[in-house]
């Protein structure tokens, strides 16, 4: 009875297994094969979670050479990124481009690929903020904004300021569709576009004036990337920047071990898996900041798992390592097709690579060793 009992664990969680990596490997890019040559991926085959417009960021493989482990020799990984237009939201204001750049979207200063920025506040279309006359309001990053009141509401007179102090203000009024644009030169570039508001409407008696204000978008112009011809970013230097992209290639061998990541900027890697000549391959990139924070969060529910493992009889206990062998010794043995189609088998391999993998798959074992007990 128990020996029928392990076999369905397993094969139920196999079944979790296989649907928790479909759902998870949000950080890594699709697996293609290395029998068709080039392969490319572009920005939403790389990282899906980023929603980037689709072949504004490309990343190929021209070519690979060698029998046993793989090189990419001098030119032939290429990253290309193109800027895209975007429309403003306030009246009277036109668009602006962002650029992808190693996986994150920034604003190419006054079309130029070369010089990018961060959006550092920006609200939604149908977003609202209710302001005081001569109330700050806080945009972050030590930006604030505050509106002054002509006596008929017809004017508005807006500050924005940065760390107290006063960095730029202009008219809002109906010759200009109540939006105020701020421009400044920025990293050379002479009457760039760096914030723009909208005064919707002005409200209340002479003395206590409120506006409610609509389509703010500030950009930091305190912090801003400048990519020049010749850069180096890993492996890869940039070659080229047109009027709108930049194109980058390594210039230097990049040797790929089966089986194994192998980094090509400092976040950036491969990450292969090898079946007899055939080759999968996929992007790959480091956690940030905020990815390594719920990382964190995850270790005390790993810890929740342990203790409650500890409850479960010794055959239970020993699940996870029953499993592996099982998993091990069916896969070793698979004789399985690599063309691109059956790659889900690879993903249940090296899906234990993923973050924070461990304590889904405790808290999936859980779940289907305590439904099998109510079974028995």
């Amino acid at each position: 009875m128990k020996i029928k009992c392990n076999i369905k664990i397993i094969i139920f969680t196999v079944v979790l297994l296989i649907f928790v990596s479909s759902c998870y490997a949000e950080y890594n890019g699709q697996i293609k094969s290395s029998d068709e040559m080039p392969i490319e991926w572009n920005s939403s085959e790389c990282w899906t979670v980023l929603n980037l417009e689709q072949n504004k960021e490309i990343l190929k493989i021209q070519n690979l050479n060698g029998d046993g482990d793989k090189n990419i020799t001098e030119d032939n990984l290429t990253y290309e990124v193109r800027l895209y237009e975007v429309n403003f939201t306030a009246p009277g204001a036109d668009i602006y481009y962002i650029i992808p750049w190693f996986g994150k979207e920034y604003v190419a200063i006054e079309d130029n690929p070369g010089k990018m920025s961060s959006i550092i506040f920006q609200q939604k279309e149908n977003d609202k903020k209710r302001l005081t006359e001569n109330q700050l309001w806080d945009l972050d990053n030590g930006y604030s904004l505050k509106f002054q009141s002509s006596p008929d509401g017809s004017t508005a007179f807006v500050t924005l300021y940065r760390n107290e102090s006063e960095l730029i203000s202009g008219v809002a009024n109906y010759a200009n569709n109540m939006t105020f644009i701020g421009k400044e030169n920025i990293a050379g570039i002479d009457g760039a576009i760096f914030f723009v508001t909208h005064i919707d409407s002005v409200f209340g008696s002479v003395n206590d004036r409120t506006a409610i204000i609509k389509h703010t978008w500030l950009l930091d112009i305190c912090n801003v990337t400048e990519i020049e011809e010749g850069n180096a970013f890993g492996s890869l230097k940039v070659q080229n920047i047109s009027g709108n992209s930049i194109n980058l290639s390594n210039f230097e061998e990049i040797n790929l071990i089966a089986n194994d990541k192998k980094y090509f900027t400092d976040d950036w890697y491969f990450e292969t898996f090898s079946s007899g000549n055939s080759w999968l391959i996929r992007p790959g990139k480091d956690n940030t900041e905020e990815e390594s924070a719920d990382n964190n969060e995850s270790k005390s529910i790993e810890d929740l798992n342990i203790s409650l493992m500890d409850d479960l009889d010794e055959s239970e206990a020993n699940f996870s390592t029953t499993f592996k062998e099982f998993t091990d010794e069916n896969l070793n043995n698979s004789n399985l097709e690599t063309n691109g189609k059956d790659v889900y088998v690879e993903e249940i391999q090296n899906v234990a690579s993923l973050p924070g993998f461990t304590s889904i798959v405790s808290i999936f074992a859980l779940i289907s060793i305590t439904f099998m007990r109510k079974r028995q």
